[in-house]
């Protein structure tokens, strides 16, 4: 198949061009570089489109006819220090683009949504009938693009997966969060910050099974969404003692009170493995090691 991947050069982005080339399908990246550098991309047997989602008509312009659409783009890693209402932009003008898009080429879409829809869930484990209560901006956002989505199923016919993405990590990741935070801690030993009692429950997820998510997801258009997470859970604290193992050292430890991170996400990803099989072929341990290795030989 043609796939074409808005938000290719970010962090889920390039572990997915990897496996849709390895899978023998014709891709096209379509990104704007600003969490990421050309250079970085293995552009062997990708074509690549410099666009920004907002410009409606640097959009119409690329020149791939893709028999499907993967939509990962937001930059994630920059929302803390960027521009107010920079990100509602990608967020609403940017998502409408990319479905018009979408509607005038092949009208398929697998959309990149995130756990955060959910909010502070009422119950666990998570599957796809809990209620959907964003309490950040960034979940709201992305609740709204799915809500987009099945307007444009309902009036264009556009099919669609929507894929709600569990805690990523793995290399590469530019953002600031548990794991790259505790690991960098572990590597210039300094006191790791827990926010909450560090008992909180976690799915952190690797970034190639999210990756190998997308590359399942692609089969069929099921016009739903899912929960996308890997089998193990973990506490926060829990998380400090795999790190301890691996670096063979304890670092110390400081907790900050807060009321949101007391929030636990535990997923039912029945629903997706009961349609696409079976997506966590890494795993968490070992996307762990490869994570410490990787920040080991970058972390200045």
């Amino acid at each position: 198949m043609k796939i074409i991947v808005f938000g290719g050069a970010g962090f889920i982005g390039k572990a997915l061009l990897k496996k849709l080339i390895h899978a023998g399908h014709s891709v096209a990246c379509a990104d704007n570089y600003i969490t990421s550098k050309k250079s970085d991309l293995d552009s062997s047997g990708i074509k690549q489109f410099d666009v920004d989602i907002t410009d409606k008509k640097a959009l119409s312009s690329i020149d791939f006819a893709p028999d499907i659409v993967i939509h990962l783009a937001f930059p994630t890693s920059k929302c803390n220090r960027s521009p107010e209402n920079q990100f509602e932009v990608i967020a609403s003008s940017g998502m409408l683009n990319v479905l018009n898009y979408t509607k005038y080429t092949c009208n398929r879409i697998v959309y990149a949504s995130s756990i955060s829809v959910y909010g502070i869930p009422k119950q666990t484990p998570i599957n796809e009938l809990n209620e959907v209560n964003p309490i950040l901006i960034y979940g709201a956002n992305k609740f709204m693009n799915e809500q987009y989505i099945q307007c444009y199923n309902k009036e264009f016919g556009t099919e669609y997966n929507i894929i709600r993405v569990s805690d990523t990590f793995g290399e590469f990741d530019k953002r600031s969060n548990a794991v790259n935070n505790f690991i960098k801690s572990y590597i210039h030993e300094q006191p790791i910050r827990i926010n909450g009692s560090g008992n909180q429950i976690r799915t952190f997820t690797y970034v190639e099974d999210i990756a190998q998510a997308f590359l399942l997801a692609i089969e069929q258009m099921n016009n739903t969404h899912y929960n996308v997470a890997s089998d193990y859970n973990t506490s926060i604290n829990n998380l400090v003692d795999c790190l301890k193992l691996e670096f063979k050292k304890e670092i110390s430890k400081t907790y900050y009170h807060t009321v949101d991170d007391e929030r636990n996400y535990i997923f039912d990803c029945l629903k997706f493995k009961n349609d696409f099989g079976n997506f966590e072929r890494v795993g968490f341990h070992e996307g762990l090691k490869r994570t410490v290795a990787h920040l080991q030989l970058t972390t200045a």
